[in-house]
């Protein structure tokens, strides 16, 4: 189950990095303010998440791994929003084609 959760970590912070790029860039385009950083910290955040599950897989029990479960989604909890932020206009576009 952890190989499981290792390969989705993996791409979800590829989908952070990428996400990150875009925005920054969208954001410079639309002069939104810089958001867009909060991806990169997740990206850091998932990584030092990923780094206390090993080590709570090594050293400490299964609190520890829930713990590192809760951040993960707090992680996603913080990223959804910012993407709304940023990509919501074309959501709008759409309707409006309609």
């Amino acid at each position: 189950m952890m190989d499981a959760l290792y390969i989705l970590d993996a791409s979800v912070f590829l989908m952070l990095t990428i996400l990150a790029n875009l925005s920054r860039r969208i954001g410079e385009a639309l002069q939104i303010p810089p958001h867009y950083k909060l991806f990169s910290t997740g990206s850091v955040l998932l990584l030092i998440v990923v780094t206390a599950d090993i080590l709570a897989g090594l050293f400490w029990g299964d609190t520890a791994k829930a713990i590192t479960v809760s951040l993960r989604a707090l992680i996603a909890a913080v990223a959804v929003p910012i993407c709304f932020r940023y990509w919501v206009w074309l959501f709008n576009e759409n309707i409006s084609r309609k």
